[in-house]
């Protein structure tokens, strides 16, 4: 899957570059339908919920991420800034 992957991802991730926060959600959802349970795409998908100011939908996709690594200090930093 990583080379259909990819190149979306690599969208999702230009289009947040460019605070397009609605065409990365559209974009890291197609990715994380090719590689579901991406903790990546979970995490990424939730902060940009939380740019737009959807803090529900944010905290939901950032737990997911953290259920998957919960080690993962980025996905706990990212989750914690959007429960404060």
């Amino acid at each position: 899957w990583p080379a259909s992957v990819t190149p979306i991802a690599n969208k999702a991730f230009a289009a947040g570059q460019k605070q397009n926060y609605y065409q990365a959600i559209r974009y890291y959802k197609q990715a994380l339908k090719l590689a579901p349970g991406c903790d990546l795409y979970l995490m990424s998908i939730g902060s940009a919920y939380a740019m737009i100011g959807q803090k529900e939908r944010a905290v939901l996709y950032l737990k997911r991420a953290a259920e998957i690594s919960p080690g993962n200090s980025r996905i706990k930093e990212n989750l914690n800034e959007v429960l404060s």
